[in-house]
């Protein structure tokens, strides 16, 4: 049971649409789990950082649409 509250604790600092994903999985399986929270540590700052380049880009469009009105 231990294993799986640490899982369970690790998920909660995931995001919410991965958090889903990741509680759908490991109700398939607690193993399954384990190995998605590996890839996931690895994974994470890739995804931060694409997540920071999508939104720097719109933040930058918004801004230069409101100068030119």
């Amino acid at each position: 049971m231990k294993s799986i509250k640490g899982i369970k604790k690790r998920i909660k600092k995931v995001k919410p649409k991965l958090k889903k994903a990741l509680v759908i999985g490991a109700k398939e399986s607690k193993i399954l789990a384990r190995e998605v929270l590996k890839v996931l540590k690895k994974e994470l700052p890739k995804i931060k950082r694409e997540i920071k380049k999508q939104l720097n880009k719109k933040t930058t469009k918004k801004k230069t649409k409101k100068k030119k009105r």
